[in-house]
């Protein structure tokens, strides 16, 4: 095999693609993972073969190849996210968090009309999304990152049930995970993520730029066992990394929608600029939560369709706040009506709603399908 500095050839996707892949074939056990072997070994030797398109086809994931090609490369990282190994999975994600940060994979994601053969990059989340039920805590805070670059791109969204499904499989991470890191990052995760969809609905554009949440103020009303310094710093520089951290980017592709000029309020954003938005996180108060964990029938109904009312973004924000008032109204049942975990859920739901107010925006505010009727018959019972 050619010298590492050649493995995947000269385009941009195959200098992170190719290494990756190599270094997953030299974890692999060749005779249990076979098929993980060629797959990898043919997307090298297609990624040699390969240059960077002149002209971005943003009607593939990687805009610099073809979709299919594109469809091709990816494919072993999908299988190195199946496989079950730690050892496999730990490259497989590292490879992918590589192509986010550097503005290489573009487009959304939301669940497929085509569930028998579903595009994939949408196999690629599905799998990071299944990673994060797994025993190992590294693998787990490893997925926990990904998410978070996924969430913070400004090349890249996810949609309606599939956003749901991201925002329910972290407070599962919350709620049933053995390492108060993992615990504790996963809140921060979920209050992070409610911080960027408020600053996109007010720019109505995913290209926004939002600080750092404070993992210090998501601990003053509850999870005190989690406060002790050295885990709060850790948590703390683990969103600072991937939220102050740089992103490249081939510039806005026709399907995203980024504005101009748009400005947002001066009483909780310091700043706008032409294409990136910077906002502050705003006032945010945090506690501790836990939620016993959700069935697939407890996902928002994703089939809310756009109006001319609002945006794709914008829709998804409402999504997520009717999501978070279901949550925060399930009820115990009678074997076990002092079930602490899911009073847990039940407050993490209610701050996360809080924050979502905190950080409204005055399109938020002045919308019917929230004001007159949303916030209080959703939240009617969430305190019992």
């Amino acid at each position: 095999m050619a010298c590492s500095q050649t493995i995947g050839g000269l385009s941009r996707p195959g200098r992170v693609l190719g290494p990756s892949l190599d270094k997953i074939i030299k974890n692999v056990a060749w005779r249990k993972h076979s098929n993980l072997v060629q797959a990898c070994k043919s997307a090298i030797d297609k990624l040699q073969t390969l240059e960077d398109l002149q002209n971005p086809n943003y009607s593939s994931c990687i805009p610099l190849f073809s979709p299919s090609d594109a469809g091709a490369v990816l494919e072993p990282l999908i299988l190195a996210l199946e496989s079950g190994s730690v050892k496999i999975i730990e490259p497989a994600l590292e490879c992918l968090q590589k192509l986010i940060s550097n503005g290489l994979i573009y487009g959304e994601v939301e669940k497929p009309d085509n569930e028998e053969n579903p595009p994939a990059i949408f196999r690629v989340l599905d799998s990071v999304c299944k990673c994060l039920a797994s025993a190992d805590e590294a693998l787990e805070l490893g997925s926990l990152k990904t998410i978070l670059i996924l969430v913070r791109s400004g090349s890249f969204s996810i949609r309606g049930d599939f956003l749901v499904r991201v925002v329910k499989n972290c407070y599962n991470v919350y709620l049933g995970s053995t390492s108060g890191v993992n615990q504790l990052c996963a809140k921060a995760l979920l209050a992070q993520i409610m911080v960027i969809m408020c600053a996109r609905m007010e720019a109505d554009s995913v290209s926004v730029k939002v600080k750092p949440v404070s993992v210090s103020d998501i601990l003053e009303f509850s999870d005190k066992s989690l406060s002790e310094s050295s885990l709060v710093q850790f948590v703390q520089n683990f969103i600072n990394g991937v939220i102050e951290g740089g992103e490249g980017c081939l510039g806005p592709p026709p399907s995203l929608n980024v504005v101009e000029g748009q400005g947002l309020s001066p009483t909780k954003h310091e700043s706008a600029k032409i294409d990136v938005v910077e906002v502050n996180e705003g006032e945010k108060k945090w506690g501790n939560g836990k939620m016993s964990e959700f069935g697939e029938g407890d996902l928002a109904n994703g089939n809310e369709t756009e109006d001319m009312e609002g945006s794709k973004i914008r829709e998804d924000v409402f999504l997520l706040f009717k999501t978070l008032c279901k949550f925060s109204m399930k009820f115990s049942t009678q074997d076990n009506p002092e079930d602490h975990l899911l009073i847990r859920g039940k407050v993490l739901s209610l701050e996360l709603l809080k924050v979502m107010i905190d950080n409204a925006c005055p399109y938020w505010r002045t919308d019917e399908r929230q004001v007159p009727h949303s916030i209080p018959t959703r939240t009617t019972f969430n305190t019992t």
